[in-house]
């Protein structure tokens, strides 16, 4: 044997690099393809499980519902809240 010779090149950071924008692109195609805010939150929740978690919940402020400004973040005000749910 005349010689030897190896490399060896981690690619774990680009791995996960391009994991994530593979989900992102993902995301971006399926969720918010409606105005409609409830429609969206149930996307966020759909897209979410199973791939991602195995359960999601997206609350949305009533008021942000009807379209309405939500009240300012800190505010103590009584609010009720519309969750979108999806169990794996």
């Amino acid at each position: 044997m005349l010689g030897l010779a190896a490399a060896v090149v981690d690619i774990t950071e680009r791995e996960r690099a391009r994991q994530r924008l593979t989900l992102l692109a993902a995301a971006r195609d399926s969720v918010g393809r409606t105005l409609d805010a409830g429609v969206t939150c149930q996307e966020l929740a759909d897209f979410a499980v199973p791939d991602f978690a195995e359960t999601a919940v997206v609350e949305v402020v009533d008021s942000a519902m009807r379209g309405e400004e939500p009240p300012l973040a800190g505010a103590q005000v009584a609010t009720r809240t519309t969750p979108a749910v999806r169990f794996g």
